[in-house]
């Protein structure tokens, strides 16, 4: 290598740093290591340190000890401050994981879930077009969202539900 390609090598891999009495010269790989050490910092400050506050919830949700085929879950803060939470039901069981789950609090938990009967209904305006027709197999009152309350806490959540065909209503607010 000649001397003048071999100097732009070494002016590449270290940076002179002069102080008055001295000169020193810093390594390339500890200049990028600094600057990337910085970035990290810098993003974790902007984007928080992730799921830590967040609970994952799982669960199986039934009524009177058979499985709910389908529906949804939904997870309200009871002091209304942020966002809710939901998922489909799937043959009873349902999840929800922490990265997209509910923040540690109280909430009210409302579900939904149909059956299919096993019959088709044919769609208004068509003679080919058919759907299959579906019955609520969870009472209306779990719909509201005040007939059921659970504390969600970071980590790992495990609510199974299982549901009264003729629920008494209960007040808002209580346990």
């Amino acid at each position: 290598m000649s001397n003048a390609m071999e100097c732009g090598v070494r002016k590449l891999m270290f940076t002179k740093h002069r102080t008055p009495n001295t000169e020193t010269r810093t390594p390339l790989w500890l200049r990028l290591d600094a600057r990337l050490t910085m970035v990290s910092v810098a993003m974790l400050i902007l984007l928080g340190c992730g799921p830590a506050n967040r609970g994952s919830v799982v669960g199986v949700v039934s009524v009177e000890g058979e499985p709910v085929e389908s529906g949804t879950i939904r997870f309200t803060r009871v002091d209304r401050e942020g966002p809710s939470f939901g998922t489909k039901i799937e043959n009873g069981n349902y999840e929800i994981r922490a990265a997209e789950g509910p923040t540690v609090g109280t909430y009210y938990v409302t579900i939904s879930g149909r059956r299919a009967t096993g019959k088709m209904i044919p769609v208004d305006g068509t003679e080919n077009l058919t759907y299959p027709e579906t019955v609520r197999v969870v009472p209306e009152s779990y719909e509201t969202g005040n007939q059921l309350e659970r504390e969600i806490k970071a980590g790992k959540n495990e609510l199974d539900f299982d549901l009264e065909k003729n629920p008494q209503k209960k007040p808002r607010g209580s346990r």
